[in-house]
């Protein structure tokens, strides 16, 4: 009997349907696309870290470097890194105290997943962006500073 019911359950065994298959593929689809649209804007923002980072292996100080200096030294650094995004090259800060020098670049990426499409309309996503590098404290770059 055990076996006759483990025959019967066996040959009512079924894969998924296409419709099921649909659902699986059109969900794979969809974090293909999100992965496809992401995946750019973290990489340019690793650059922007890189860029921060070769600041501080520079021959010269930072706090030695003026404004302009530092502005030029990130623009050639996305020139070379291919950086296309407007965030990075337009949202640097540079603060001077005494003996300290804080840069910022906060900026947002936008990713476009759907435009205009009839049953979505415009799906977007937004990521913030925080770089920080302090002359005191360049171990701890990039990350946004915490307040002292």
């Amino acid at each position: 009997m055990k076996n006759n019911l483990k025959e019967m359950a066996w040959k009512n065994q079924k894969g998924m349907g296409a419709l099921q298959w649909i659902l699986v593929l059109l969900i794979a689809a969809f974090f293909l696309l999100l992965g496809f649209r992401v995946i750019p804007l973290y990489t340019e923002n690793q650059y922007v870290i890189a860029g921060l980072k070769s600041l501080v292996k520079a021959d010269e100080n930072i706090i030695d470097m003026t404004d302009a200096e530092i502005n030029k030294r990130m623009d050639n650094f996305y020139n070379l890194n291919n950086v296309q995004s407007d965030g990075p090259r337009q949202n640097i800060e540079i603060e001077r105290e005494d003996s300290r020098v804080l840069i910022t670049i906060d900026y947002e990426g936008k990713a476009v997943l759907f435009e205009d499409q009839p049953v979505v309309g415009t799906v977007s996503i937004v990521i913030s962006f925080k770089n920080h590098l302090d002359s005191d404290r360049v171990h701890e770059c990039c990350k946004p500073l915490k307040s002292k």
